[in-house]
C-alpha cells in the first residue's frame, strides 16, 4: 500500500484527532484515571496513545497534549521507576509507531535560531566534569540520559519540530497550542480534587492547604500553562476565568515556589493584558479591583488558608537542604571552575537524598550551572538565553509574548527547583517554544491586526 493511499484511509481519525473533540477525550480519560486511582495504568494508556497519534499525523500538537497529560499523572507516582521496568515490553509498539511516523512524514531538520546556544550547551554537558567526576559516577543510565537529553538530544528534537513546522501544522497554531495549555489546567484541577475530595475532613478541620508529594511538579506545570488562557482571553473573554482557576490551582497545591513565582507571574499576566489587549482593558480594570476588595475582605481567610504555605516559609528545617545545596553549590564551583563537578555528581547526596534512578540537583538553576559545568556552562547558557531573547524580540507578537511568559515562570521556578534540567517535559516544551515564535509569527501577527483594527 502507498503512502498517499494510508494517508487518504487515514484522513478521518487525523480529523479527530486535530479536533477539539479530541482534547475532550484525553481531558476525561485522565480525570477517569485520576479519580479512579488507576494512575499508573493512565500513564501506559496515554503512553501508547501518545505513540499511536504520531502515525496519523505530522502535526506535532496531538503528541504534546498527550505528553503534557501523561506528565500531570506522572508527577503523582513517586519512586514507581521499578514498576515501569516491568512494563518495558511496551517500548517496541512505541518503536513501530515512530517509524511509521517518520516513514509516512519524512522531516528535514531545520537549523533554529537558538541553534548554537544549544551546541555550546550539549558541549558544557559533555565536559561537565572532566579531572573530577569518577567514571563510574559519569557512565551511570541516569547521567548519560541528563547529559543526552539536555543537550544534543534536546537540539535534534527541536530542530526536528521546526522541520516539521510548515503552511500545513501550523494552521491555526496558536489556538490550538494554547487548546492543549488550557486542558493541561484543568487535568491538574481534577488532579486536586482527586488528592482533596478523599481528604476532605482533614482540609475542612484544618482549613488549610493539604501537603502531598507532587505539589512542586503541579504548581510547575500550571505555571507552564498559565499565560495561555489570558492569550485566547484576548478573543474570547471568557477564558479568563481558565487563568484564573490556574492560579488558584496554584495556591491549593501548597507549593512555596508556586506561591510566589506563580503569583509573580499571575500579576504579569494581568498588567501584560492590561497593556496589549485593549479591547478588555476596562473589564480587566473592573476584575482587578474586584479581587483586590475581596482579597482586604478576605485576608484573614486567606492567611488561614494558605498557613502552612507560608509557614513552611519560614522554618528553618524546612530550608535546609535548600540552603545546604546552594553552599555546597558555590563549594564546588570554586573547587573546580572550569568544567564543575559534572551533572552526575552523586557527592551531595549527604544534604539530599534523591530517589533512586534521580540525579542529585542543586535545586537552583544559578547554582547547578556553575556548580555541574563551571565557567565552561556558565558561558554556554548566557549564550543560548541571550539567542532566545533575540529570537523573541526578532519576532514580537502577542502570542510570541505568551510563550515567553510561560518561559519565564519555568525560568523562575528553576530558581527553587529542577524545572528546567527536567528534559521531559519542562525543558522539551521550552525549547520549542523558540522555533515556533520563528515559524507562526506571521500566522499570530497578521490574527492579531485583524483583531485590533
Amino acid at each position: 500500500m502507498s503512502r498517499d493511499a494510508i494517508i487518504r484511509i487515514t484522513a478521518k481519525p487525523r480529523g479527530f484527532i486535530l479536533s477539539p473533540g479530541f482534547s475532550v477525550l484525553i481531558i476525561l480519560l485522565s480525570s477517569f484515571f485520576l479519580l479512579s486511582g488507576y494512575v499508573f495504568e493512565g500513564v501506559c494508556v496515554l503512553a501508547l496513545m501518545g505513540g499511536a497519534v504520531l502515525m496519523f499525523t505530522a502535526d506535532n500538537i496531538p503528541f504534546l497534549q498527550v505528553l503534557l497529560a501523561a506528565s500531570a499523572l506522572v508527577i503523582r507516582l513517586k519512586n514507581t521507576a521499578t514498576d515501569f521496568f516491568k512494563v518495558w515490553p511496551i517500548i517496541f509498539p512505541l518503536i513501530i509507531f515512530l517509524i511509521i511516523r517518520l516513514i509516512l512524514y519524512p522531516v528535514k531538520l531545520k537549523k533554529t535560531g537558538v541553534f548554537y546556544g544549544m551546541l555550546a550547551v550539549s558541549f558544557a554537558l559533555i565536559a561537565g566534569g572532566i579531572g573530577f567526576i569518577s567514571p563510574q559516577e559519569y557512565f551511570k543510565p541516569e547521567s548519560i540520559f541528563h547529559i543526552i537529553m539536555l543537550g544534543a538530544g534536546m537540539l535534534l528534537l527541536t530542530s526536528y519540530f521546526a522541520g516539521s513546522l510548515n503552511e500545513e501544522t501550523t494552521e491555526k497554531f496558536d489556538e490550538r497550542f494554547s487548546r492543549i495549555m488550557i486542558s493541561l489546567i484543568v487535568i491538574i484541577f481534577v488532579s486536586l480534587l482527586a488528592e482533596y475530595i478523599p481528604r476532605f475532613e482533614e482540609f475542612r478541620r484544618e482549613m488549610s492547604v493539604i501537603p502531598f508529594q507532587w505539589r512542586n511538579n503541579g504548581s510547575t506545570l500550571l505555571m507552564l500553562a498559565m499565560p495561555f488562557p489570558f492569550y485566547i482571553a484576548s478573543k474570547r473573554f471568557g477564558y479568563f476565568f481558565f487563568g484564573l482557576l490556574c492560579y488558584i490551582s496554584i495556591l491549593f497545591t501548597g507549593s512555596r515556589g508556586g506561591l510566589l513565582f506563580g503569583t509573580l507571574e499571575f500579576g504579569i499576566c494581568i498588567v501584560a493584558m492590561l497593556i496589549i489587549d485593549r479591547r478588555h482593558r476596562k473589564i480587566y480594570g473592573i476584575m482587578v479591583g474586584i479581587f483586590a476588595v475581596i482579597l482586604v475582605l478576605m485576608s484573614k481567610y486567606m492567611y488561614e488558608l494558605l498557613s502552612n504555605t507560608i509557614e513552611r516559609f519560614m522554618d528553618p528545617s524546612e530550608n535546609s537542604i535548600r540552603l545546604g545545596l546552594l553552599q555546597r553549590g558555590l563549594y564546588d564551583f570554586i573547587k573546580h571552575p572550569v568544567f564543575g563537578t559534572g551533572i552526575g555528581y552523586m557527592g551531595n547526596r549527604d544534604i539530599h537524598r534523591s530517589a533512586k534512578y534521580a540525579l542529585c540537583w542543586y535545586h537552583c538553576s544559578v547554582v547547578q550551572v556553575p556548580a555541574s559545568m563551571g565557567v565552561a556552562g556558565i558561558l554556554a547558557y548566557l549564550f543560548l538565553n541571550i539567542q532566545r531573547i533575540k529570537v523573541f524580540i526578532k519576532n514580537i507578537s502577542l502570542f510570541n509574548i505568551t510563550l515567553f511568559i510561560s518561559f519565564i515562570g519555568l525560568e523562575m521556578m528553576s530558581l527553587v527547583n529542577p524545572g528546567l534540567f527536567a528534559p521531559v517535559p519542562y525543558l522539551l516544551m521550552i525549547s520549542l517554544y523558540f522555533p515556533i515564535m520563528e515559524s507562526v509569527k506571521q500566522n499570530t501577527v497578521l490574527q492579531n491586526k485583524e483583531e485590533t483594527q
